[in-house]
């Protein structure tokens, strides 16, 4: 199983990520108007992100999550807010 681009696109807009206004598909992660530091990058190519595969490998390294913590962001049973309190719990974010 895998999401295509713009699934993942707008899940991250929905739990709080904001695209960059480059050129590249950058999302930066925002929580109560301030940039957390956290960035993940969508390929703008047609490959799905399929876990085990580049992308996905890519992805989880960039939200700091586990193969299982990102499936559960994009199969969408992890809120937005349920995300910030991962991060926060991790120490990435305060």
């Amino acid at each position: 199983m895998g999401w295509r681009s713009p699934q993942v696109r707008d899940t991250l807009e929905r739990k709080g990520f904001v695209q960059s206004n480059t050129g590249d598909a950058y999302f930066r992660l925002f929580v109560d108007g301030k940039f957390t530091g956290v960035k993940t990058k969508v390929s703008h190519g047609r490959e799905d992100i399929v876990r085990g595969r580049f992308l996905f490998t890519q992805m989880k390294r960039q939200m700091h999550l586990t193969s299982e913590e990102l499936e559960r962001f994009f199969n969408c049973p992890m809120t937005g807010e349920d995300y910030i309190a991962l991060l926060r719990s991790k120490g990435i974010i305060k």
